[in-house]
């Protein structure tokens, strides 16, 4: 076997076994939190590969682009190695993140310049097939060694903040770091030795598969725990706990009580260890015997008037048969008297919403009954201004049947259909449950049906169209739309189309359309017909008719803008604010 495929089998193999534990770790990353040492992971797997693609691809171009790919893994892992041991060694630095993105932004300076050294040569001046015929070489310029000393000044940072992480208040033990630091040495002398005795390697590298070994040392030595930041051992935890616990075996003797457990109980340990529970209190007992048909349980329990949350966890083997129980009891009495303290409060809250609720109850009837009775006079007022319009629209018909000006006849129905729009509207609030907005669709429909009717005698050939959407207006713009509607729509009947009888085709239908919508903010009123249509020489604004004065007068009382549209008739279009 050629010693150039043992080289790239034995780069294959290490790229295999790392990326099984990086995947590993991936999966188990939040049990095992294994921090910026997963990213050094990621980096060296990165450099793997692609120095396996340079050695294994045998075209130049092919050869320089995974030569420059492994630049991604080789400037993470200064940036990536220093972190780690800030936050190895817990210093007081907050968002130690911010600290990689500061280091990580100068490599990818370097990471720039080594994409674009084509055009400027800081880093290196021109690379070639080395001398294996399976490597490229490089001949550095300056550019090169600021980056080593950029990598080798944050390799070296890290080993200071270990040092001093081991002889300060942390109190890291030093085996640990020791340990770590030859770990960690196991690449830096691969890379010296690619360096100064290169030509003894047969121009190979070995920095990388350094990296794999070391990173394969830090998975075995550091067993899946990845360096607690303070390495407490168990024990010490369990003994600084306020929560009683008590470690039993099968038939419920003391194996281990942790110092909260002879507090409480004022005895010391070797006064209860391998005893019975009973020694120690004889209502745990009744609760393990409860825990039997259902393990892992938790209950309440009352012992010297102090109140206890207990709770019953199964150890368990490596065939999954409980060897030993641990009972932790946790403190609740003030939990409890506190409990009881909002359960009062709540109590007293209960009645005081309840007399105010009756209060309020017996205010709201008040009010319902107010309100009924202002809505009844409402009502009422509606239906008399409505009574007194229709009375005087009456009193004017009267009046118009013993005239014989056929003018002033016409001025009085006029003036008769402009009343009577507006006792409509009033006839409408009448009826209505709301006092304040009408139904418009259905005032236009009855108003348009009012007009028509009113000249059909005279124009019997004429259809009208009602389309408006069901929108509730106020009462003001209400009655003045439905002044406009009434004049644009008369003004439509007597001069947009031919009296009967001096019309040579009375067949003709003659159609006025009405619509009323909403668009965004606006309110779109427009009536139209397919009359004979203005004068082009015909000015609305310098009209002086009384209908079109009115007209111009009402829609500015509406702050709103007309505008008339000549085609197939005429149609006067009125938009104002919602």
């Amino acid at each position: 076997m050629s010693t150039d495929l043992i080289y790239i089998l034995s780069y294959i193999v290490g790229g295999v076994i790392l990326t099984i534990m990086i995947v590993y770790l991936w999966i188990f990353r939040k049990m095992l939190k294994p921090g910026y040492s997963l990213l050094m992971f990621i980096a060296i797997w990165i450099w793997l590969c692609a120095h396996i693609g340079e050695a294994v691809f045998t075209d130049f171009e092919i050869k320089f682009l995974f030569n420059k790919l492994q630049f991604f893994g080789i400037i993470m892992i200064p940036a990536s190695w220093f972190t780690f041991c800030f936050q190895y060694q817990d210093t007081k630095i907050k968002n130690i993140h911010k600290v990689f993105l500061c280091l990580f932004s100068v490599s990818a300076l370097f990471l720039i310049l080594i994409f674009t050294n084509e055009y400027h040569h800081l880093i290196w001046e021109r690379i070639y097939l080395g001398q294996n015929n399976l490597l490229l070489e490089k001949d550095e310029a300056a550019g090169f060694y600021f980056l080593i000393s950029y990598f080798y000044g944050l390799i070296i940072s890290g080993y200071v903040l270990l040092f001093i992480g081991s002889r300060s208040q942390l109190k890291i033990p030093r085996n640990k770091i020791g340990t770590l630091i030859i770990i960690s040495l196991i690449p830096l002398l691969a890379h010296i030795t690619d360096i100064f005795f290169t030509q003894w390697l047969n121009y190979y590298e070995i920095t990388p598969l350094g990296f794999v070994l070391s990173s394969l040392s830090f998975f075995h030595y550091l067993r899946l725990r990845f360096y607690k930041i303070i390495p407490l051992t168990q024990h010490t935890v369990i003994e600084s706990m306020n929560d009683l616990i008590i470690i039993l075996n099968a038939t419920n003797l003391i194996i281990y009580i942790n110092p909260a457990v002879y507090k409480f109980f004022s005895t010391q340990s070797h006064e209860v260890v391998g005893k019975h529970l009973s020694s120690l209190s004889p209502q745990l007992v009744s609760i393990m015997e409860k825990s039997e048909d259902s393990p892992d349980k938790t209950e309440e329990i009352t012992i010297k008037n102090t109140t206890f949350d207990a709770s019953i966890s199964s150890i368990l083997n490596w065939r999954s048969y409980a060897t030993n129980k641990v009972l932790v009891l946790r403190d609740i009495t003030k939990l409890k008297q506190t409990e009881e303290s909002l359960k009062q409060v709540k109590h007293e809250l209960e009645r005081h919403v309840q007399e105010r609720t009756q209060k309020l109850h017996d205010i709201n009837k008040a009010l319902k009954t107010s309100l009924e009775e202002k809505n009844m006079l409402f009502g009422e007022l509606h239906h008399r201004v409505k009574n007194n319009f229709q009375l005087i629209c009456s009193m004017l018909k009267l009046q118009s049947y013993r005239l014989s000006d056929k003018k002033v006849i016409e001025a009085f129905g006029t003036a008769i259909n402009r009343i009577y729009s507006i006792a409509m509207i009033h006839e409408k609030l009448y009826r209505a449950e709301d006092f304040v907005n009408t139904k418009f669709s259905e005032y236009v429909k009855a108003l348009c049906q009012y007009i028509t009717s009113s000249y059909e005698e005279d124009y019997p050939n004429i259809s009208l169209k009602v389309i408006v959407e069901p929108v509730l207006l106020d009462l003001d713009r209400s009655i003045i739309c439905g002044l406009i509607i009434n004049e644009l729509i008369i003004n439509a009947i007597k001069h947009a189309f031919t009296r009967r009888g001096k019309n040579s085709n009375e067949k003709q239908l003659n159609e006025i359309t009405v619509r009323f919508h909403a668009s965004g903010k606006r309110y779109i009123l427009s009536v139209a017909d397919n009359g004979v249509g203005l004068a082009a020489q015909f000015d609305i604004e310098k009209s002086n008719t009384l209908g079109m004065k009115i007209i111009q007068t009402l829609i500015k009382q509406i702050r709103g803008t007309f505008e008339v549209i000549r085609n197939n008739g005429t149609e006067f279009k009125i938009t104002f604010q919602n």
